[in-house]
């Protein structure tokens, strides 16, 4: 019986120690409510749409500046991402929706869905705050829109 606690304690120990994700302050980023400039996909071509490509929207976000308080992680090594909420106010369920996003070069290009998380950042965190400029696009399947969309993008940050 002591043999087995001995190799039970043995393998705990040379398990890999998992880092939970840790939620980044964004709040000093000047803009919370952001205006949607939102538009039909294919619109101009509405008479030879399907019906799938006949029910999409897409949203731009442009310019939106993005701060996010870094100053606990100060001078370590760390992965951020950002994520949606698994559920998006406005919407039926998870699928139907897509956020995509270009940035200005500090944080990673990507795109993600809801529920669900992308690398944005890999690296030293050598300042208080880690601040960048995104353009985001959001393509919606109104179809699965239930009343206006209201979400908070989700930054998240593992040390390593």
């Amino acid at each position: 019986m002591k043999r087995w606690w001995i190799i039970l304690g043995v393998l705990v120990l040379l398990m890999p120690i998992s880092v939970a994700a840790k939620r980044l302050d964004d709040s000093a980023s000047p803009r919370k409510r952001v205006v949607a400039q939102v538009e039909w996909v294919g619109a101009d071509r509405m008479s030879h749409l399907s019906e799938d490509e006949l029910n999409k929207m897409v949203a731009h976000i442009r310019g939106l500046e993005v701060i996010l308080d870094t100053s606990a992680f100060l001078g370590k090594k760390a992965r951020i991402f950002l994520g949606l909420p698994s559920r998006i106010r406005g919407m039926r369920g998870a699928t139907g929706f897509r956020m995509e996003w270009q940035t200005q070069g500090l944080f990673s290009t990507g795109s993600v869905v809801p529920g669900n998380r992308q690398l944005i950042f890999e690296g030293t965190i050598t300042a208080k705050q880690l601040t960048d400029i995104f353009d985001i696009t959001i393509y919606i399947d109104t179809r699965e829109m239930t009343q206006a969309l209201n979400f908070d993008p989700i930054y998240e940050i593992e040390p390593f």
